[in-house]
Order: structure tokens, then C-alpha cells, then sequence
């Protein structure tokens, strides 16, 4: 039950990042309530006044000092009304809330504090990113630089920066070159991404991706002197592939996911599931399961005796189907689609890393691809299926009624990856619609190869060129670091290889740290890195394990008398004597593909080698 809003009482509230949308409940309903609303008005968006009764007596504080404020506060609460105290983001973070609390006590005002939606957080889910990151960030520091405010010894952004460290820089924007030197004197590369977040879910937010080298100019260049978080860590990459945490992994048992648990071998990471729930969809999904290569039929218990090879699932179909659409390629559910759909959606996040999920009615008749319809094989599985059954699949994606392929379908079969897979959507309307689309293509197999394109498809030379024809959309192909124009969509080829080298023990922020730096200095983004070449007993190694799993990178290994065998421009005696081959990590990074060549020769950080190699 809930606990009622008491007329007396001083609500100190956090409005959010800005949207009402995102207000707790518990606020919504004191701001409802409300007969006076004391407001932070130069920080809190003035849409959260909509929720406020029209009687209501509404003050900001912009141009108060707190002894006004709180008399404010004292004075409608002893009238025995409900009295909102709203500040921006949570209360609880730098918003001076403790010396109100101490003063509303004196006066023997009861008060509450009610949370809000802290920015940081805010920041990261329209960012789609995670502050912690697994194998990559598990710290988060909340925290500022020193301005007109002085900070407590040993607790201002100098003293808490770190490699690695999702680091989230609040009340610190109008200080662009303390903020940078900060994060360098706690040795964060320049390298390192760093994002700018200002008004977060307000009608005019605006979000700036770079690095820590950039930072300065951009805020400069957008003038952001004040709302803005900045988010500096690995973290804050842009979003390129799913990473797998040992919370969710098979190998990780507990309480209530015990080791032997179904699911928890086997079937990781592959294979098709078929469920069926009734005695018909039984018999279906046994011929479906028996014509798939690779596929295992799943029956509720009471079922699965009388159908030989089927595995018998103990618990009910919500938590069943959850468990499939984690461990497998893809999903064949036989019952009725509005049912698989509900079964299936809490469980889906992204076109091109989801399974493909299909659905057959019990008597076997029609075959409908719910997911994964492109990027996962969901309309190719769909026609299988429907021509083992003689049934008749039911493909509806738009796409498939053109000559020309989807871009999501391109980039799956060339092994490309989608920087940002929630822009497909507008290019392929525009393309759908016939509207210009520019394409510019700097590396890669030719990007007309792959179908007959509709004329709206225009290449261009260049970015400039592409910008100044401004096309609805465009689809830009590169390996290198790219800032995309709203309606791009860009693409990566993996043309690098990166040579790793690096001493026994070394930690996953200092190898992550010099990783990075090659890769800037190369000039490539890390979504085009195929694989991570290393000497063959390195890849034991923990921490180059965690960053190529967490990165989506394949990890090689060479044995020394074959990397001894490659001729590198900077070999050193000394590696010879202590591994057998003079170069590890350009010989590793010159074997990655035929015809390779250095981009950038080795350097050494701390404990750390990179190499850069490109496919020409």
C-alpha cells in the first residue's frame, strides 16, 4: 500500500534529469497534492509545473538565499499544507539539501526526501552505454573539479581520476582546461572517450561523443558552460556489440540459477530451440525440430515422454521461453503469435544481436518470422521451416518485397559491424520511400555489389560532399573514428588486426589505456578491429581475454618460431632472448591477413605493446 502524502510536511523531491516522464511516482503524486512548490527554476524543466494544481503558489530560487527559502517552507507547512521543495536530478547529489533538513528540524517541520533520477544515470540510458562495464569499468565515480566552491583535501577530479574508472563530472563545465588537466594529472589518456550530456531529456538536449583530447574544444565549440555532465571511461563508448557479464554466463551458478540447471550447457550461444505447449503443437514442432539441423525440441514435462529426444521442461512457458531466447541462435515457438510475441518481447533489445524467433500455429499452416527477420536468419529460417511443414511463411518486413537487400543483411554477411543499429530504421525507409540516400564508402567490398540499389542511392566522393547534398540519409563505410551527422548510419569493415604484447599480470585498465592510444593514433575505430594477434602463451593471459571478449575481438595466437619468421621494421634483441622472436606484436599484427601492412609500428606503454596492422 502505498503511504499517503500528508498536508504539513516539506517534500524535498528530485524532479529528474528534466523529463516528467521519468519523476517517480511518489513525486508525481506530492506534486499533485501541492499547495506550494518551492523550485530550483534555473535547473528543473518548467513542464514538471504542468503536474502542479492551478492554485497552487509556485516560487523559484534562483535569486534566494537559503534562510528566505526555508522560511518559505516553514511558513506554508504550519498552514498545514502539502509543500514541495523540487530540485533537478536526485536531492541527495550536490543539492544542499542537508543544512534545509537541519533548519526545517529546528522548526519542528516534518520533512521527507524523495528521490529522483539521478543525471549520470539519466545520461548513460540515452546514451545506451553502462557505467559498469563487465571486464572493462566496475567503478563509478561521481564527482567535480574544484571551481568557486572549494573541494575537501583528496576529493576533487585530480585526486579520483583513473584509467578505467567510469568517471561522471558533474557542476564542471564551464571549466573546460581544469577538467582535462585533472584527468591527465590521474593519467587517463587522451584517448579515452569522453561524452557531453547537456539537458538530458529536455526538448533541446544535445550529446557530444569524443575524447578526453577534444573535450576542451567542444565545449568551447557548442558554448556549454553550465547543465552539462560529462562522462569520461571506456565505458563511454559508443555501443558496439552485447557484453557477456559472469552474472548471466552458464558457467556462473547460484541460488537460484543452480549449476545443471537446463540451459546452463549445451545450448549456449547457439542452436535452435523449438517449443511447443499443447499435444498438436507437439507433433509440429517435432517435424519442424527434425528437419533444422541443429535443432532441439522442448515439451512442458506432462508432454515431452511421448515424443522421443525431446527435452522435458520442468517450469512454466514465461520462464522457459526467457531462458531459450537467452541461449539460443534462434527460437521456433509453436502457439499462437499474439502469445509468442508476449512471451518473447520483454526479452528482445536489438535487431542485429536478438535471435531469430519464428512462430507456427498448432496445425502447422503458417510460419510467421517474429525477430531477427534479417541480421539472424528469421525469414530464411521461416522458409525452411514453412517448406518442411508445407506451410506458408508469412514474411512481412518491408524489404523483402524489393530486388535490393537490407543493410542490416549486408553488413551480417561481410562480417561488418553497425555502429549505432537504431539508425537502420531511417535509412531503410528512406530507401523504402525512394528518397535520396548518400553513400560514402572509404574501405571495404563494394558496397553496389551487394544488390540492384534504387536510384535514390547516391555516392559521393567524400564527407563534404556528402554533407553539403544533405541527403534524408545516407550509409557512410570507414574503419576510422567518425563524429555521424543525424541520419547516417555508419558501418565498419574489420580491416585492423592489433600485435599485443604485454608483461604477465598486467591490469585490464592499463592494457585497456594503451590499446586505446594505438588505436587513435592510428586513426581507426575499434569497431573495425577483427581480431587481436599475440604470442600463443599470451593468450592465456587474463585481462587480453576479458578485452577481446568484451570487445567482440577474436584473440590469436602464434607460436614464436612463426613470428620469428615475419620481418618487422623495429625488431629487438632483447625480446628474442626472453620469448624466442625479436617482435611480437608487429610480427602479430603483419600476420592478421594476407597482404597486411603496419599502420602504426609498435609502441610501448607501461607494460603494454601495440602494433596496428591493416588489410590492404
Amino acid at each position: 500500500m502505498s503511504r499517503p502524502v500528508r498536508g504539513g510536511t516539506v517534500y524535498v523531491l528530485g524532479a529528474g534529469p528534466g523529463d516528467p516522464e521519468l519523476l517517480t511516482v511518489r513525486a508525481r503524486r506530492v506534486l499533485e497534492a501541492a499547495a506550494t512548490v518551492v523550485y530550483a527554476d534555473s535547473l528543473v524543466d518548467p513542464r514538471l509545473l504542468e503536474l502542479v494544481p492551478g492554485e497552487a503558489v509556485v516560487r523559484g530560487t534562483s535569486g534566494m538565499t537559503l534562510e528566505p527559502i526555508v522560511d518559505l517552507l516553514v511558513a506554508a507547512a504550519r498552514r498545514g499544507e502539502v509543500v514541495a521543495r523540487v530540485h533537478s536530478g536526485d536531492p541527495c547529489i550536490y543539492g544542499a539539501i542537508a543544512e534545509q533538513l537541519a533548519r526545517l528540524d529546528a522548526a519542528g517541520v516534518p520533512w521527507e526526501v524523495v528521490p529522483g533520477v539521478p543525471s549520470p544515470m539519466a545520461a548513460a540510458a540515452a546514451l545506451g552505454c553502462e557505467l559498469t562495464v563487465p571486464g572493462i569499468a566496475q567503478a563509478v565515480v561521481v564527482c567535480r573539479v574544484e571551481g568557486r566552491t572549494p573541494m575537501p583535501a583528496g576529493q576533487d577530479l585530480r585526486a579520483l581520476a583513473r584509467p578505467g574508472v567510469s568517471l561522471c563530472i558533474l557542476l564542471s563545465a564551464a571549466y573546460a582546461a581544469e577538467v582535462t588537466a585533472a584527468l591527465r594529472d590521474g593519467g587517463v589518456e587522451d584517448s579515452t572517450p569522453a561524452v557531453i550530456a547537456e539537458r538530458v531529456s529536455w526538448p533541446d538536449e544535445r550529446v557530444s561523443w569524443g575524447t578526453v583530447g577534444d573535450l576542451a574544444a567542444r565545449l568551447r565549440e557548442l558554448g556549454i558552460r553550465r547543465q552539462a555532465l560529462l562522462l569520461v571511461g571506456p565505458a563511454f563508448r559508443p555501443a558496439s556489440a552485447r557484453l557477456r557479464s559472469a552474472l548471466y554466463s552458464p558457467e556462473h551458478a547460484h541460488v537460484f540459477r543452480p549449476a545443471g540447471a537446463p540451459g546452463d550447457s549445451g545450448a549456449a550461444h547457439g542452436g535452435i530451440a523449438v517449443y511447443a505447449l499443447t499435444a498438436a503443437g507437439a507433433a509440429v514442432g517435432a517435424r519442424a525440430a527434425a528437419a533444422l539441423d541443429g535443432a532441439r525440441l522442448h515439451l512442458p514435462a506432462r508432454l515431452a515422454g511421448a515424443v522421443p529426444g525431446a527435452f522435458a521442461e520442468p517450469g512454466g512457458a514465461r520462464g522457459v521461453v526467457a531462458r531459450l531466447v537467452a541461449t539460443h541462435s534462434a527460437v521456433v515457438l509453436v502457439m499462437a503469435t499474439g502469445a509468442a510475441v508476449r512471451l518473447v518481447a520483454p526479452h528482445l533489445a536489438d535487431k542485429l544481436r536478438d535471435p531469430a524467433v519464428v512462430a507456427i500455429d498448432d496445425g502447422g499452416r503458417w510460419v510467421v518470422p517474429l525477430a531477427g527477420a534479417h541480421a539472424r536468419g528469421g525469414n530464411r529460417l521461416a522458409l525452411e521451416v514453412a517448406a518442411a511443414l508445407g506451410a506458408e511463411a508469412v514474411v512481412t518486413t518491408a524489404s523483402d518485397r524489393r530486388e535490393w537487400p537490407a543493410p542490416e543483411d549486408v553488413a551480417a554477411t561481410r562480417g561488418w559491424r553497425v555502429e549505432e543499429p537504431r539508425r537502420l530504421a531511417a535509412v531503410t525507409a528512406a530507401l523504402l520511400d525512394g528518397d535520396p540516400v548518400g553513400l560514402v564508402q572509404e574501405c571495404g567490398e563494394p558496397w553496389e555489389a551487394a544488390g540492384a540499389w534504387p536510384p535514390g542511392l547516391r555516392r559521393h566522393p567524400d564527407l563534404h560532399a556528402l554533407r553539403a547534398a544533405a541527403p534524408r540519409a545516407a550509409i557512410v563505410i570507414t574503419d576510422r573514428p567518425l563524429r555521424a551527422d543525424p541520419g547516417w548510419l555508419v558501418l565498419r569493415p574489420p580491416t585492423a588486426v592489433l600485435g599485443v604484447g604485454c608483461e604477465a599480470g598486467v591490469e585490464d585498465a592499463e592494457l585497456i589505456a594503451a590499446v586505446d592510444a594505438a588505436l587513435a593514433e592510428a586513426g581507426l575505430s575499434p569497431l573495425s578491429v577483427a581480431a587481436v594477434g599475440t604470442l600463443d602463451r599470451k593468450c592465456e593471459e587474463p585481462a587480453l581475454r576479458r578485452l577481446c571478449t568484451a570487445r567482440g575481438w577474436e584473440l590469436r595466437g602464434h607460436p614464436a618460431a612463426v613470428l620469428a619468421e615475419v620481418e618487422v621494421p623495429t625488431p629487438s634483441a632483447v625480446v628474442a632472448a626472453a620469448v624466442g622472436t625479436p617482435s611480437v606484436s608487429e610480427a602479430a599484427a603483419l600476420l592478421g591477413s594476407p597482404g597486411a601492412r603496419l599502420r602504426q609500428a609498435k609502441r610501448v606503454r607501461g607494460r603494454v605493446t601495440v602494433a596496428v596492422g591493416v588489410a590492404d
